[in-house]
């Protein structure tokens, strides 16, 4: 399992402005679960309907931030990199330690890791 969050954060970063597609919280196709994964492990998201914190095993894939239940599972939510505006801190606004944004157009997704170590690797 490799650490995740902050090259999750970095390539958010280095995406933002570059698009304006929408992200999405759909499934994802065959072709992106067979492509190189990037860096993988699990961060906890906050759900965007119920607003309740989910564990989750996340892939990166290029720009695509592929998550499901577990890491056998097929994705069930993406979030396109790709149209990122900001990736911050946000602690603040979650009352979680290691927790940051990732705002697209469309939504902001909140999520944290489990140590600072992880959010930073």
């Amino acid at each position: 399992q490799r650490p995740m969050a902050a090259t999750t954060e970095q390539r958010a970063q280095a995406a933002a402005g570059t698009s304006h597609a929408p992200a999405s919280e759909s499934g994802s196709s065959s072709a992106a679960q067979a492509a190189q994964v990037d860096k993988e492990g699990f961060l906890t998201k906050q759900s965007v309907w119920l607003k309740d914190w989910r564990r989750r095993y996340f892939k990166l894939i290029g720009n695509q931030l592929h998550f499901s239940k577990t890491p056998e599972e097929a994705p069930h939510g993406v979030v396109d990199l790709s149209s990122c505006l900001t990736v911050k801190s946000a602690s603040d606004k979650t009352g979680k330690k290691y927790s940051f944004e990732v705002a697209t157009p469309d939504q902001t997704f909140f999520m944290y890791a489990d140590s600072e170590e992880e959010k930073d690797n």
